[in-house]
């Protein structure tokens, strides 16, 4: 964490890829206000996997599927613990994350936050193959107000319900990969 020699607030780098992007609901909550500042889109440069459950993103490290996309923000001390307690069942830690552009080279990572699920996927998870949370309604022309309803109502409707003979999710009849 950096100390703002002016102010005397600690401030670190942390990477949302979920419902804390700008224009989803959970940004207005926390980084709307002075107490952060964003630095634009990233991703993570080691590959983990992103997993949906009633519209609430998790990312786990293994199995090591794709880039995680998402933004970046500088987030002041006392913000971040607030963000801490809305993440329950996540842990954060320090990844190298990259710009998204490609423009990215060896010198060009950083380290930033990235919150993690502490608990593994389970059959009610939609898994995101393409490591972009806003796959999972852009896909349908779905804007962030109503993804977390279609979320439900597909799963309410068995979208989600095929499976192999292994109990594996292969492709949903909603169009999403996933796996158990």
């Amino acid at each position: 964490m950096n100390t703002n020699s002016s102010t005397g607030h600690k401030w670190a780098f942390a990477f949302f890829y979920g419902t804390m992007k700008k224009g989803f609901s959970s940004y207005g909550k926390f980084l709307e206000d002075s107490r952060s500042v964003a630095f634009g889109d990233y991703k993570t440069r080691a590959k983990h996997a992103l997993y949906a459950k009633d519209s609430k993103p998790m990312v786990v490290e293994f199995p090591a599927y794709s880039q995680i996309h998402g933004e970046v923000y500088l987030v002041r001390e006392d913000l971040l613990q607030e963000i801490n307690a809305f993440k329950k069942g996540k842990t954060a830690k320090m990844q190298l994350i990259e710009p998204a552009d490609g423009s990215s080279s060896v010198d060009s990572a950083q380290a930033a936050l990235v919150w993690f699920a502490d608990d593994r996927p389970t059959t009610n998870h939609v898994f995101i193959p393409s490591g972009l949370w806003t796959d999972l309604s852009e896909s349908n022309g779905l804007s962030a107000e109503v993804e977390k309803h279609w979320v439900l109502d597909q799963e309410e409707a068995g979208a989600f319900d095929d499976q192999d003979d292994n109990g594996s999710w292969v492709t949903g009849k909603g169009g999403y990969y996933s796996h158990g």
